[in-house]
């Protein structure tokens, strides 16, 4: 392994361990959210799930983004990404 790899996976490890942060920061604000900021929080967050392709966790946000306001459109066009994708 040369210094270029070796800085590579060090970002790639300080990237997870951030990522990681801010999901427990995110999950513990969720829950003091008013209902239009609750379904934004959900759909932002099945938007990360979406991108790590955890595809499952990601349609079960954008529901619980639906069910918090189902004025919402937003989170149903990403339900029908993930079931395009599937």
């Amino acid at each position: 392994m040369d210094v270029s790899e070796g800085t590579t996976m060090s970002s790639s490890h300080s990237y997870l361990i951030s990522s990681r942060q801010c999901w427990n920061h995110s999950d513990r604000l969720i829950s003091k959210c008013s209902p239009e900021d609750l379904a934004t929080a959900y759909n932002n967050r099945g938007q990360i799930k979406y991108f790590r392709v955890d595809f499952y966790e990601a349609m079960d946000d954008y529901t619980s983004a639906i069910e918090v306001q189902p004025n919402f459109e937003v989170p149903y066009y990403n339900r029908g990404l993930i079931l395009y994708r599937l």
